[in-house]
C-alpha cells in the first residue's frame, strides 16, 4: 500500500465502524456486515456465503453505502472488497464520495473518484486519490450491476493522515507520497 502523506503525518489505515445502506437484504447481508475487516479471504469469491452487504433485491438498481470511520482523516486510498452473485457482476462501484464539513456546521458530499471498476469477485478495488480529502470520517459508495445481480461489500478500508491542518500532509502531486508526482490521475489498483 501507497503510504498516504509523508512520515511527518500519523498515517492512519482503518476499515468501516459503522454502516448505514438505502437498501439491505438483511440478516447476515445488512450494512453492518461491511463493517471491520474482511470476512473471506481475498481471492475467495464468497457468493451466497453471509457476512457481507447485499441490497435487498437483485437487479441493476443504484445504491449506496454509507460507512463511518472511528478517526476523522484525511482519505487518500479507498479500498473495497467486493463480492458478487453471480460472481461475474462484481466490478460493481462507480463512485466514492466523502463528507466534507463546510463553514457554519453545513456539510457536503464531495466526489473523490468516479469511474469504471473490473474488480474480480473476492478482491479489492483500490483507489488511491489525486489529493486528499478534506478531514472526514464518512464515505459514501455508489454501487450498480450491469446484470441483475447482488453486489456484495465485505469490507471498506482507508488509508489517511489524521490531524486537521492540510500543511502537515506533505503528499505528491498526484496525491500520494513517495514523490513522481505527475498531476496525472492515478488508476484504481487491484490486490
Amino acid at each position: 500500500v501507497a503510504a498516504a502523506c509523508s512520515e511527518t503525518c500519523d498515517e492512519v489505515t482503518q476499515y468501516a465502524a459503522d454502516a448505514y445502506a438505502t437498501s439491505e437484504y438483511g440478516g447476515d447481508w445488512a450494512a453492518e456486515e461491511a463493517i471491520g475487516p474482511p470476512s473471506h479471504n481475498k481471492g475467495d469469491c464468497a457468493t451466497l456465503k453471509a457476512g457481507s452487504w447485499a441490497p435487498a433485491r437483485r437487479d441493476q438498481d443504484t445504491y449506496q453505502l454509507t460507512v463511518s470511520f472511528a478517526s476523522p482523516v484525511r482519505v487518500a486510498e479507498v479500498a473495497v472488497r467486493e463480492h458478487a452473485n453471480p460472481r461475474e457482476a462484481a466490478g460493481f462501484l462507480q463512485r466514492v464520495e466523502a463528507w466534507t464539513q463546510a463553514e457554519a456546521g453545513r456539510g457536503g458530499w464531495a466526489v473523490a473518484w468516479e469511474g469504471g471498476d473490473d474488480t474480480a469477485c473476492g478482491f479489492d478495488k483500490v483507489i488511491s486519490l489525486l489529493a486528499p480529502t478534506a478531514l472526514t470520517s464518512r464515505i459514501r459508495l455508489t454501487s450498480r450491476t450491469d446484470s441483475a445481480a447482488w453486489e456484495y461489500v465485505d469490507a471498506v478500508r482507508v488509508v489517511g493522515c489524521a490531524g486537521e491542518a492540510l500543511d502537515a500532509c506533505d503528499c505528491a502531486a498526484d496525491g500520494v507520497s513517495g514523490g513522481g508526482g505527475t498531476g496525472q490521475p492515478r488508476r484504481a489498483r487491484h490486490f
